[in-house]
């Protein structure tokens, strides 16, 4: 069974780490690398996969990924950087967004990829 991720709770999360508390400070610090764990490694998501947490703030929480193109013969045809944006929305919960190049129309992958593991 595949493990989603709730965006409240790691928004939470990400405010503790700003705590001048440590033992709040540390129940963030081991909830991100649990949720870090989660994130897609493998199939295309072979260079790095983190929760950026110098970019996130109380109204977003950015995910920064690389990820490895293969071309229509099956061949590694280059990187792409992109970030993973996700704001709040109060219709749906939250908004996804993601930055960087659309090469050979991969963000459609994305977005389903990251849609499924986010509640």
């Amino acid at each position: 069974m595949k493990q989603t991720i709730s965006v409240k709770e790691l928004a939470t999360n990400l405010q503790r780490l700003t705590s001048s508390k440590d033992d709040i400070k540390e129940m963030g610090e081991s909830a991100i690398e649990a949720y870090s764990q989660l994130l897609p490694h493998g199939s295309g998501f072979d260079g790095e996969c983190y929760i950026d947490v110098d970019k996130s703030k109380e109204n977003r929480i950015v995910i920064f990924f690389e990820y490895h193109h293969l071309n229509g013969n099956g061949y590694y045809d280059g990187w792409t950087e992109h970030k993973l944006i996700l704001t709040p929305d109060f219709r749906y919960g939250f908004k996804m967004r993601i930055t960087g190049p659309n090469k050979n129309q991969v963000k459609d992958y994305f977005y389903d990829m990251f849609g499924c593991m986010f509640e």
